[in-house]
């Protein structure tokens, strides 16, 4: 297995990119726009909005990876930093994931 795509990904109407607009596609989020669906079938599908969610989401994903792997694997903080200091460190790491993920950054 080779891994996923390296980040930072980009969104560009819908689609999903690496590095690179013209040839790493990562993904493609739609909002009911299945040709083989029913008028019906295409009303129930998800909004404008949250495709719009799910684009950021998917985005950030390669940023959230890389902000567990610190929190998992590297040392938080200063040498000498207390359990509160490492604590309110990673609390800080774990919001701009989040941010990122809800397209606030």
């Amino acid at each position: 297995m080779g891994g996923h795509t390296k980040g930072p990904w980009k969104a560009h109407e819908g689609l999903i990119y690496g590095q690179s607009l013209h040839c790493d596609l990562i993904a493609s989020i739609h909002s009911g726009c299945d040709c083989n669906k029913t008028t019906a079938d295409m009303a129930s599908a998800i909004s404008f909005e949250t495709s719009h969610c799910n684009t950021d989401l998917i985005k950030a994903a390669p940023d959230m990876y890389e902000t567990l792997r610190k929190i998992a694997y590297a040392p938080i903080g200063k040498a000498d930093a207390t359990h509160g200091e490492m604590l309110e460190e990673i609390t800080k790491m774990a919001i701009r994931a989040i941010d990122r993920a809800e397209g606030k950054e």
